[in-house]
């Protein structure tokens, strides 16, 4: 087993321990994620036909656009036991490590495709959308979301000295990012691949709580918790500047057609 390999394992051995620990609900339980599910059900509403979910997890954006009927959601993941919880919601699995492996599924096969919580976790991300374009139809909708590196949030956090929301220092710990985009970064990366950018947005400007000398005061910590946790705290969330300043956002999401 090579080093990246090594890394992947031990990444997914935490994630599946978090998996036994938690209820995977809470992860979609914050504005951000909630926003993520409920735009993506709204952007699918229109499309019928085959759906290839890259990332499944346990199914909950997959389990939505079934509810909404005419689509068929085909999804891939590398984690059994959450897999276990999609197939639950009908959704057709595959436990596939897509980083490494390509689909056994025929070129343009599927009317529409999903990769929204993946590609920061990928150690791949071209092969990924190369693989996404194979078998998507041409005119197919793609639907990416990530998080945003250059968020208003995060550059505050580096003005201050702290580090970015989800900048890791290991690939080993689980449940966390290993490829990091801004919105240029992403659209760039689809349009290499052959796709054509019809829609981009974001979810909403945050000003996080950054520490400014406040470890003197006691009673901020009885407000705010122990001074460790203070620069992972929001304070400030506002859909509309996100709406003027998408580059801004915590949260990208672009829409892209296969030419």
């Amino acid at each position: 087993m090579n080093r990246i390999q090594h890394a992947k394992q031990k990444m997914l051995e935490k994630n599946d321990a978090w998996m036994r620990e938690h209820d995977p609900g809470e992860l979609y339980s914050s504005y951000i994620h909630r926003w993520r599910i409920e735009r993506i059900a709204e952007l699918m509403k229109p499309i019928s036909g085959k759906v290839l979910d890259i990332g499944c997890f346990d199914g909950t954006i997959a389990g939505k656009l079934i509810a909404h009927g005419n689509k068929e959601v085909h999804g891939i993941d590398r984690m059994a036991s959450a897999l276990k919880l999609a197939a639950a919601k009908g959704v057709k699995t595959y436990q596939l490590d897509i980083d490494e492996q390509n689909t056994d599924f025929e070129n343009e096969y599927f009317d529409a495709a999903l990769a929204t919580g993946v590609l920061d976790s990928l150690y791949d991300p071209d092969g990924v959308i190369e693989e996404i374009h194979r078998v998507l139809k041409p005119g197919g909708t793609l639907i990416v979301s990530v998080p945003n590196l250059a968020c208003l949030s995060n550059r505050t956090l580096m003005l201050f000295g702290n580090p970015p929301w989800q900048v890791l220092s290991s690939a080993r710990v689980g449940l966390g990012t290993i490829r990091h985009f801004n919105m240029a970064a992403l659209t760039d990366l689809m349009r290499k691949h052959g796709f054509s950018i019809t829609h981009r947005e974001s979810n909403a400007v945050v000003f996080p709580f950054v520490r400014f000398g406040f470890r003197r005061f006691p009673i901020l910590r009885d407000v705010f918790g122990s001074p460790g946790t203070w620069d992972r705290k929001r304070i400030f969330f506002c859909r509309t500047l996100a709406k003027l300043f998408p580059n801004l956002g915590e949260r990208l999401l672009v829409t892209c057609v296969k030419k």
